[in-house]
């Protein structure tokens, strides 16, 4: 419902990540508009939008509970955490305006310098695709775009 996407939205706004999305005061619409990417036509999304797009998709399946699951040996919560480091990493490292002005915390830099560091420096891509693999998932929720 209407009302509890208005929840989860306000619980994406507080995740301790190194990229937050901040949706203003109509935030169901701040919302649809970063979901809504264009992959075909003129004015196609940058590759930029595409990742946020993706990332805020990521973090839409987690908080509501439609994230990885548990199974044995495999500790989802921990899995999901290391997914929306990774998307927030990455997005911080291809968005110009961020250069210089977000800091890591120890525990994200150290969670996502062994898996992305090298990558989100020249990302061809791999992190969208990481997000829209688990976006897409059987445990996650539907993808984006159009």
């Amino acid at each position: 419902t209407q009302s509890e996407l208005l929840v989860f939205l306000i619980e994406i706004e507080n995740l301790d990540l190194t990229f937050n999305f901040q949706f203003g005061s109509d935030k169901l619409k701040a919302a649809i508009d970063i979901l809504s990417v264009k992959l075909k036509g003129g004015n196609q999304s940058s590759a930029l939008d595409i990742l946020k797009s993706e990332l805020l998709a990521a973090k839409l399946n987690i908080v509501s509970g439609n994230g990885a699951v548990d199974g044995p040996g495999f500790n989802a919560d921990e899995f999901n955490l290391l997914i929306l480091k990774t998307g927030a990493a990455a997005v911080v490292k291809a968005d110009p305006g961020l250069n210089g002005s977000l800091l890591m915390s120890n525990t994200t830099y150290q969670t996502t310098s062994i898996i992305t560091t090298s990558s989100l420096e020249t990302d061809d891509g791999g992190t969208t695709t990481l997000l829209t693999s688990f976006n897409r998932s059987g445990t996650g929720g539907g993808g984006v775009g159009n």
